[in-house]
């Protein structure tokens, strides 16, 4: 018979079967300030977006402060400051990370922005300033942008920019060759003031806010084979969306949107269930116009938190992509559901399938009053032979 690992009495079960199927995030669980030590509130001013590299090195593009900071063991330091020169930026928007070389979009800025898409390496030495290369310029043509706002970079090394002002996505392959891949317009496949984007293999996913008659907010996904399909359209409700400013996505086929007019950050799991991660506030576990995201290869979540100049970091818990978070309330929990609840609440490793098989008080699969009844039982002692 498998034994009930001993739970925190702060953590009554309760709670635990209270929590299925709620879709609201469990405050203060998996989230953090991105800080060296409680000293440090994590300070950065007007963070637009956020990138990591495939070794975990975080960056995050300050548009206030026109500058590209990088997290160190002692804080956040500069990699790119504020001027016209390649290496240099103005009104940084949309960052990706490759290794240390970083790609920047720069904004138009009212007329005063550097309104282009560069790349350049990151120095070790924060005085030797980087040496950068201009990959896009003004302009309406092919290869050329306007107010580019957000970067992606495919499995394969080509590189998206969201061209709002020219309402489009291009793509540059590692030929340097640029291609249109949607074109103005509010129809499937066609885009109206991109403002993000993020890429999992060769799947891209673009989010659309409203911008005059013609814009709407929406969130497309671009698979392998080039199709489009809607994933979220305008509105309020969980799985719409109000003026999306980020996307991030994992292998997993988790996506994650920054939505900036209903102020929380949403998630959308690979079988297209949604549930909010994040709701408005300062805490921790809150955000304030969020506006940019990034996922790792641990799939940890980092949240440019625009409007209480910060970055956030989401370290899902071994449960976050368990079917039993997103079901209605009067879907049945299985068992096997319930002890890795119990057992995540312990600290412990998820049960094997064999202490699963053994978990099924009633040998029918499913947690319903009787093996409730079986389950106090056992914990007053009173165990004994039942009969399936």
């Amino acid at each position: 018979m498998w034994l009930l690992p001993r739970v925190r009495a702060s953590v009554p079960l309760a709670i635990c079967l209270l929590v299925a199927g709620s879709g609201a995030p469990v405050q203060g669980y998996g989230w953090s300030v991105v800080s060296i030590d409680d000293r440090d509130p994590g300070y950065v001013a007007g963070p637009w977006s956020v990138a990591v590299n495939i070794i975990g090195t975080l960056f995050a593009a300050a548009r206030s402060s026109h500058s590209i900071v990088q997290f160190t063991p002692l804080g956040w330091k500069s990699v790119a400051g504020k001027g016209r020169k390649p290496g240099e930026v103005w009104e940084p928007q949309g960052l990706v990370a490759s290794g240390m070389r970083l790609s920047v979009a720069e904004g138009s800025g009212g007329g005063l922005g550097n309104d282009r898409v560069q790349v350049f390496s990151v120095r070790p030495n924060p005085a030797t300033p980087p040496v950068g290369t201009v990959l896009a310029e003004h302009g309406s043509e092919v290869g050329c942008v306007e107010n580019p706002n957000a970067l992606a970079l495919d499995g394969f090394g080509s590189l998206y920019v969201s061209d709002p002002d020219n309402h489009r996505i291009q793509k540059r392959v590692s030929d340097r060759k640029w291609e249109v891949i949607a074109g103005p317009g509010t129809m499937l496949g066609q885009v109206w003031d991109p403002l993000a984007l993020a890429s999992v293999g060769r799947v891209l996913y673009v989010a659309e806010t409203y911008n005059g008659a013609l814009g709407t907010h929406r969130v497309q996904c671009r698979d392998e084979d080039g199709s489009w399909s809607l994933i979220a359209g305008p509105g309020r409700d969980l799985g719409q969306v109000l003026y999306p400013h980020g996307l991030a996505a994992d292998d997993r086929g988790n996506l994650y949107v920054a939505d900036w007019g209903n102020n929380w950050i949403q998630k959308r799991d690979r079988k297209g269930r949604w549930s909010v991660v994040a709701l408005p506030g300062r805490e921790p576990y809150q955000v304030n116009l969020p506006s940019g995201l990034a996922v790792d290869r641990s799939r940890t979540l980092y949240v440019a938190d625009y409007g209480n100049d910060r970055v956030l970091k989401y370290e899902p818990g071994p449960l976050a992509d368990h079917p039993v978070f997103h079901q209605g309330p009067e879907t049945p929990i299985t068992i096997a559901d319930l002890l890795r609840m119990l057992r995540w609440l312990a600290g412990n490793p998820p049960p094997t399938e064999a202490e699963a098989e053994d978990a099924d008080l009633n040998c029918d699969g499913r947690f319903d009053t009787r093996d409730l009844i079986l389950l106090l039982r056992l914990l007053a002692g009173l165990e004994g032979e039942l009969p399936c």
